[in-house]
């Protein structure tokens, strides 16, 4: 199947269970709801994509054109979405438990009601991200760039912030971090 047909593909509600997708160009696909457990999608162009509701635990998304794409309510426990662009991307009421998510940019992402838990977050742009109500427990974010994001409500226990880029930050209670 050629890149063309596989963006014009129905491919809701199919069952891509670790599924070899390796620099695939699916900008803009419907692939709600679909089962893509351990797939290896990393290096591919999913950028407008819709992957609501889709299981995408283990799945390897790394290097992967993620922008605008719509990971609402989508699970991607323990996936690898290091040096990804998630610019603009939805996430909310996503679950990245365990997730590798390194160097990768969510610079102005809606992550309201995330789960973060025990993610590797360092490095990560999240400047300008919304982030209310979200998991951060036990997550690290050596060098995250958190500049102007809304923590407002966050949970952030067990988290080091030591090494984080907070400036104009909303935290949990509702200051603004002046560092």
């Amino acid at each position: 199947m050629t890149d063309a047909e596989l963006r014009k593909a129905d491919l809701k509600w199919v069952d891509l269970r670790e599924a070899k997708l390796i620099n695939a160009n699916l900008s803009g696909a419907e692939l709600e709801a679909n089962c893509l457990i351990d797939a290896d999608i990393s290096s591919a162009n999913l950028s407008d994509a819709n992957f609501a509701q889709t299981d995408l635990s283990g799945a390897n998304l790394s290097h992967a054109d993620l922008r605008k794409t719509n990971f609402s309510s989508t699970n991607l426990n323990h996936a690898n979405l290091s040096l990804t662009d998630l610019t603009h991307t939805n996430l909310k009421d996503a679950c990245l438990v365990g997730a590798n998510l390194r160097d990768c940019n969510l610079g102005g992402c809606n992550l309201s009601g995330i789960n973060l838990s025990s993610a590797d977050l360092s490095g990560v742009n999240l400047r300008s991200a919304v982030l209310r109500g979200a998991n951060l427990n036990c997550t690290k974010l050596k060098y995250a760039d958190l500049k102007y994001a809304d923590l407002l409500g966050t949970d952030l226990s067990g988290v080091d912030l030591d090494d984080a880029y907070l400036d104009g930050a909303t935290m949990p209670d509702g200051s603004i971090y002046v560092g």
